[in-house]
């Protein structure tokens, strides 16, 4: 990515929700975004939290559908940790992603890792990469075990045809910015 630690930082940290927030905006039709300052939470570390409102998906399986009741409009949350490295090469910012208002939906989040490393100083260009799991905090009953597959191979997906997006959004704002 053609920006530098600077400018991504800078750019994660606008106080509408930065880059994230037009994320969700563009991949889930989020709206209704409401940040929390970012703030020291302990060892270098900055914490923050987006919520936002965003419209069911239309692509939930049949099979889905008739076990769990979807309401039209889920609410979503995104609690933000960021730590840049004591050199200054590297920023990494750890997410919490959950929904609610659906059954099952406190039973997991979705957690990314984001690495920006900085790979020319001189060039101002920075290598990333991402992990994305489903993190189950409590099990689902052994007659929806099936859904846990299903959540755990959409984020996988997801999170591969979603993060060009990310990137070019982060490009985006920084020409801007």
């Amino acid at each position: 990515v053609g920006v530098t630690l600077e400018q991504l930082q800078a750019l994660v940290q606008e106080s509408d929700g930065g880059c994230f927030s037009r994320y969700l905006a563009e991949t889930l039709r989020g709206q209704d975004f409401a940040s929390t300052a970012w703030a020291p939470s302990g060892a270098g570390v900055l914490g923050s939290s987006l919520t936002y409102a965003m419209p069911a998906p239309k692509d939930v399986p049949e099979a889905v559908r008739r076990l769990v009741t979807i309401p039209a409009t889920i609410t979503g949350t995104v609690k933000m940790w960021l730590k840049v490295s004591d050199r200054a090469d590297e920023m990494i910012i750890l997410q919490h992603s959950s929904t609610e208002g659906f059954i099952y939906s406190d039973r997991f989040h979705v957690e990314y890792i984001y690495s920006f490393r900085r790979t020319d100083p001189a060039e101002g260009r920075l290598a990333v990469r991402v992990w994305a799991r489903a993190v189950w905090i409590k099990p689902l009953p052994w007659t929806h075990s099936f859904l846990k597959r299903m959540v755990e191979g959409e984020v996988a997906t997801e999170t591969a045809g979603q993060f060009p997006k990310l990137l070019r959004i982060v490009e985006e704002g920084c020409r801007t910015g």
